[in-house]
């Protein structure tokens, strides 16, 4: 249990502590990033969950409303963003996992992917932000605030603090183990930990430890996924890893790739009493080349595949997968009389996501 302690402090001390401050955006949030259904991009909190990735689905006056009314991480004071909301996004929009896409079959993309601002100019015109065209948030403006667009969410971090920080509060009213691990999941406040560890004595009471740090750790702190042999990041941006895949499907429309999941070397926290029941999500995205009538356009085409893994002291917290991404298309070529269209596959980028964790005592 000592190095238990030891590898938490030396990742404490190299993450440090945060505070609450008066300003409109705090620099962080307290507790463990790790929030369901939502992230901390850009000095704001952003829902995202699958809600977000719908299009055609609100008028600006219904998407105002919807915010108001969204309870999520406990708290019901969400609002639609600001034009500098999105501004200060930047390029960690990538990062969010549900965005609504705007190009359809053939390559077109409506106007009506793009994410409401409650931010309305001299001339009643409302700003709105496009997530999926370019590396950074698209902004343009609209005098059409009736027509249905995408919703997304946000919550300014001082608010999200105090409230974890209340939370903690209430919590310590009773000072148990469950509470204690609790508190500190909430406020990041490594006393209450000390004080958790202190208190555990049986096996079961360390695993809640463990669970615990597993949670304010997150599952890519702890864990490697290995794609045919090569360590690849949340985002695989690998040039390699692109010519891989399309390797995989050169003799074969069907994509089939091998993954391993594994402890990270020098994790900060050595798994031992639990298991952990992963569903992971792989997401392929596909780029076509497509030219039709002389003009080249870009499609874009997106798979889904959801897999179920568990990771236990009986087999060494490690498992392996095959997933089936189907048959893919790589190109093809038509005329119709004089017209000729083609259709070339450029590029593959594989990205994954944690949907759930659940986790329970190994006996």
């Amino acid at each position: 249990m000592r190095s238990l302690i030891i590898l938490f402090l030396t990742y404490v001390a190299l993450f440090g502590l945060t505070f609450v401050d008066e300003s409109q955006y705090s620099k962080n949030i307290v507790g463990s990033k790790n929030l369901k259904g939502a992230k901390f991009l850009g000095e704001t909190i952003w829902q995202d969950q699958p809600i977000n990735e719908k299009i055609n689905y609100m008028s600006l006056d219904e998407a105002n409303e919807y915010c108001k009314n969204l309870k999520l991480l406990g708290i019901k004071k969400w609002r639609l963003p600001l034009k500098s909301d999105f501004m200060i996004l930047d390029d960690e929009k990538r990062k969010l996992r549900y965005i609504a896409k705007g190009c359809d079959g053939f390559g077109y993309c409506p106007r009506r992917n793009e994410y409401y601002t409650q931010t309305i100019n001299k001339k009643a015109e409302a700003y709105i932000a496009d997530l999926d065209n370019g590396k950074y948030p698209y902004i343009t403006r609209t005098k059409y605030i009736k027509e249905k667009r995408a919703v997304r969410c946000v919550l300014n971090p001082n608010i999200y603090n105090q409230y974890q920080l209340q939370k903690a509060k209430k919590l310590l009213q009773k000072k148990s183990l469950e509470n204690y691990l609790e508190a500190f999941l909430a406020t990041k406040n490594r006393d209450y930990l000390k004080k958790a560890i202190k208190i555990a004595k049986t096996k079961k009471e360390k695993a809640k430890i463990e669970a615990t740090l597993f949670k304010f750790l997150g599952f890519f702190k702890i864990f490697d996924i290995v794609a045919n042999g090569e360590i690849i990041g949340k985002e695989s941006k690998n040039t390699d890893t692109n010519n891989r895949l399309l390797a995989g499907m050169s003799k074969s429309k069907s994509l089939k790739y091998r993954f391993q999941i594994r402890l990270k070397k020098g994790a900060a926290l050595k798994l031992k009493y639990n298991t952990y029941n992963v569903k992971l999500e792989f997401n392929l995205k596909i780029k076509y080349r497509v030219i039709a009538f002389g003009i080249g356009t870009t499609k874009r085409e997106f798979l889904r595949k959801k897999v179920n893994i568990t990771l236990s002291p009986k087999n060494g917290y490690k498992s392996d997968i095959m997933v089936d991404f189907g048959e893919i298309e790589q190109g093809r070529k038509a005329r119709f009389l004089v017209i000729s269209a083609s259709k070339k596959l450029e590029k593959v980028t594989l990205t994954y996501e944690v949907d759930d964790v659940k986790i329970g005592e190994h006996r």
